[in-house]
């Protein structure tokens, strides 16, 4: 984690830490769709078969429960990215679901904050989890950010950096 960096709530964070102890398929797939209700929101009609096919899918394809505790603790360990996000110089869409049990709303606007001339979706009802009733106004807001006149410039100064790192590595190989 990152000096200043609003941390993740404790609770949600150890429930996600949950899902890295190896447990039978059955008992695994049930408190994955578990989490995933607790993880919903209230707005959003939560249904437990659609739910029960995906986490079964997943647990078929590959069940590898301890990639999440390394992923978990990479992301509280890994330094920053807090401050990397300062840097970013394009167009940056701040989403995030006003009943995130995991990650706090103070976080997201913390986020928001952080990076300049981002927008702030603040989405009500949702929780930790993207909504399907949400993906048409999200590809609207991104091709609102889009047509923004700071992303053409954002992709000639991403362009120009990059050009300028090449010509000294080559020139540092001389």
């Amino acid at each position: 984690g990152d000096e200043g960096a609003t941390p993740p709530d404790a609770e949600g964070f150890n429930r996600l830490l949950g899902m890295a102890v190896r447990e039978p398929c059955e008992q695994a797939i049930t408190s994955t769709v578990a989490l995933w209700h607790w993880l919903w929101g209230t707005h959003y009609p939560f249904d437990a078969n659609w739910v029960r096919a995906r986490v079964t899918e997943a647990f078929d394809r590959s069940y590898r429960p301890e990639g999440i505790g390394r992923a978990l603790v990479a992301s509280l360990c890994s330094p920053g990215l807090w401050t990397a996000q300062r840097a970013i110089a394009c167009p940056t869409l701040v989403m995030h679901g006003a009943q995130d049990p995991v990650i706090a709303v103070a976080q997201g606007r913390e986020t928001h904050a952080q990076i300049a001339g981002s927008v702030l979706w603040e989405i009500p009802g949702m929780g930790h989890i993207m909504h399907e009733e949400n993906w048409v106004e999200l590809a609207a807001r991104v091709a609102a950010l889009e047509a923004s006149n700071r992303f053409e410039r954002c992709f000639f100064v991403r362009a120009s950096r990059f050009l300028e790192s090449r010509r000294r590595s080559l020139l540092a190989r001389l």
